[in-house]
Formats: structure tokens, sequence, C-alpha cells
């Protein structure tokens, strides 16, 4: 599961074969249960006021326990990992996990760059595209969540990122394209 830029540069390195979310950020069970606790609250309180007596009832209480661990699985399940394009290197080419989009095969027109987004939230969203030379980009490879908390951490977060960019295109033997995000 890529959380951060490190696991990003690792699969880099290494595997044949990327399978790449359309964000990578940290995402933790606390995101999901601060989520889902203050819903279930809310439908328990409703119980109480609308069915007094029947709220309770030591099954009603159970039932509604259970429909809580039900709904955080359920979030935590829907909101982990999952590819949304698929890099194999040997190959050079890249595919989408959707059926109805066109693989992509990667030649010496085609480059990766990155870009970074606005600051939102201490967050600095980094996007790694995938670029032709003559109709530009072609499609967004990853969002990469980086936090702001400590300056000198995130210079190291881009400067990594970067390194991965590098990396990435000397395995798919294409040319890197844009500006570098760090200097």
């Amino acid at each position: 599961m890529l959380q951060n830029v490190h696991d990003l540069a690792a699969v880099v390195e290494m595997d044949a074969c990327l399978y790449l979310p359309a964000r990578v950020q940290k995402q933790t069970v606390w995101t999901s249960v601060l989520t889902v606790l203050p819903l279930c609250s809310m439908g328990y309180i409703v119980l109480i006021f609308r069915w007094p007596l029947l709220a309770t009832e030591w099954w009603v209480i159970v039932l509604c326990l259970f429909g809580a661990a039900a709904v955080l699985r359920w979030h935590v399940r829907r909101s982990t990992y999952s590819a949304y394009w698929i890099l194999d290197i040997a190959k050079r080419r890249l595919e989408s996990v959707e059926k109805d989009v066109a693989p992509i095969q990667l030649d010496a027109s085609h480059s990766i760059g990155c870009h970074s987004g606005p600051l939102h939230h201490g967050v600095l969203t980094v996007e790694v595209e995938l670029r032709h030379r003559t109709s530009g980009p072609v499609a967004t490879l990853c969002s990469v969540d980086m936090p702001t908390s400590l300056k000198s951490n995130l210079a190291t977060q881009l400067e990594i990122l970067d390194k991965c960019v590098d990396r990435l295109v000397h395995r798919l033997e294409i040319r890197r394209s844009g500006a570098r995000l760090v200097s």
C-alpha cells in the first residue's frame, strides 16, 4: 500500500509492474473512526428520541454496535489502496484499471514530469504526469500528498520524489519533461 513518497520510491526502484493509485496519501483507521463514529452516534441519538424504550434494550444496543462495526469496516475497505493505473516497465505499457480506456504503449515521444499544486490544509499535492511530445499531458499517473508541517521534511520529500521520477524515467527509457521540484 502506497502511503507516502518513500513507499512510492521503493516500488519504483524494485517492482517490474507498478500498480499506481490515483492518490498516494497517508490513510489511518482513525480517519475512518472519526468519520463513522459521529454518524453512528447521531443514529443512536435519533433512536433514543424516537423510541426510548426500544433504544435501551440490550439486543438493540448490540445490534447498533455491530452496525457501527460493519460501517467502519466498509469505510476502511473503501478508503484503502486501489490501483488506478498499471505500469508494466518491461513492456513499457500503461494500462488503466478501467476497461474502457485504451492502453498506452510508451515510446521516445513520451515523457514523465511532475508539478506541484496549491497548498491545501497543510498538504502539498504533487502530480506525476505522463506526457506526449505533441499532444501534451496524457495521464496523471498519481497525485502524491505531502504534509508541510516541517519545511526541511517537505524539501526532503520533494527531493525523493524527484529522484523517484528520475529512476522511473531511466527504467522506462523515456525522457523527463518540465522543471524539477527541487533545484
